[in-house]
């Protein structure tokens, strides 16, 4: 067994989430053989314990779940989270065990830090930087770091940033001059590490959205810089969210095009005799993306209607098969797994939505 950290809940306590790496399981199957079926029939007659079949349970859960360890591994996980265990018998005395989870990465929070966190969306992009802004995370003692994702081909070391805060009363708080040099990079969700900013008191705690402009980045040792004006995103944080969850992290707006250019999800303009973005790689297909460009909200109001999860997943499985398979599997599995709850402790309808939500919010 390796050092992989597994849990029937969904967090580790003195951790934080920062990407999920979607579904896995661990199967296995053995036979109890003819030995182990008559001590079974004996005990049964005695009323006491089976030794054969506890052992042969215990071996095929550690198998199921080497399995579903290697697999969580194999994508860069260092731990899964919703851990459900279930065992089966068949016929000629087979046992099989089937262990599955979804497979996550975290960190440690800091051990000198267990206050509250605020969590700022950020309502600006560029169209020419390789990446795009998701989040500025500030702590209650005043300290921020800023998460955003890379197009895949580009690897980020440093960044030099101007963070303006607008607060829920209209009032703009700007820190500028920012440098951020020790970057954790992944090839999904990239974290800077912590800024100790000077906010003011009377404002700290009242920030609703930021805009960040790039002075500077480091990207393979180069240092590049932007002439091309900063874009502020049109649609609501609820909307974009649900995009992305849909479409992937980096989107920032819903596909459009003129007689001139076409603008994709990731707020690229192409020329129109391009057919892929020339930022995210992404086809120019305006009519499948318009369709698809509501599907989350449209979802959200249908979850609400239903009565359980498993009411959720049977009209979820329904409906990705009569769109092109749209939604992505992450989802699907989310849902999956408040079915399995279910069985346990009833109604999971409301810890379901939940989970989706939080899902989209990353």
């Amino acid at each position: 067994m390796c050092s992989l950290m597994l849990t029937s809940g969904y967090d580790f306590e003195g951790y934080n989430i920062v990407e999920y790496l979607g579904f896995c399981s661990g199967e296995c199957v053995l036979g109890t053989g003819f030995l182990s079926n008559l001590e079974a029939d004996i005990s049964d007659i005695l009323g006491i314990g089976s030794t054969f079949y506890k052992e042969k349970l215990a071996k095929a859960k550690g198998f199921a779940a080497q399995n579903l360890e290697q697999q969580a591994l194999s994508r860069g996980a260092n731990a899964v989270i919703g851990v459900d265990l279930d065992y089966t018998m068949f016929s000629s005395n087979m046992i099989g065990v089937m262990m599955n989870g979804t497979a996550v990465k975290i960190e440690r929070v800091e051990a000198s830090y267990r206050g509250k966190l605020f969590e700022i969306y950020v309502d600006t992009y560029n169209q020419n930087l390789p990446f795009r802004f998701l989040k500025v995370e500030i702590r209650e003692d005043k300290k921020m770091r800023v998460f955003f994702t890379p197009f895949k081909k580009y690897k980020i070391s440093a960044l030099h940033l101007d963070i303006s805060f607008k607060t829920i009363f209209g009032d703009i708080v700007t820190i500028s001059n920012v440098p951020f040099i020790d970057i954790d990079t992944t090839d999904q969700i990239c974290m800077t590490e912590y800024y100790k900013a000077n906010f003011p008191d009377e404002v700290f705690g009242q920030f609703r959205s930021a805009s960040i402009h790039v002075r500077r980045y480091v990207m393979s040792e180069k240092v590049y810089s932007s002439n091309v004006p900063d874009q502020i995103i049109a649609m609501s944080e609820s909307h974009l969210q649900g995009l992305r969850a849909l479409y992937g992290q980096d989107v920032v707006g819903v596909f459009s095009s003129n007689v001139h250019v076409w603008t994709c999800l990731c707020g690229k303009e192409n020329n129109l005799a391009v057919s892929k973005c020339t930022m995210c790689g992404r086809e120019n297909d305006s009519q499948k993306m318009q369709e698809k460009g509501n599907t989350y909200e449209f979802l959200m109001n249908v979850f609400m209607q239903k009565n359980s999860a498993r009411e959720i997943y049977e009209y979820l499985t329904i409906y990705n098969e009569e769109h092109d398979h749209i939604l992505p599997e992450a989802i699907l599995n989310l849902v999956k797994e408040s079915v399995s709850l279910e069985r346990l402790y009833g109604n999971q309808k409301e810890s379901c939505i939940k989970k989706i939500k939080e899902y989209a919010k990353r």
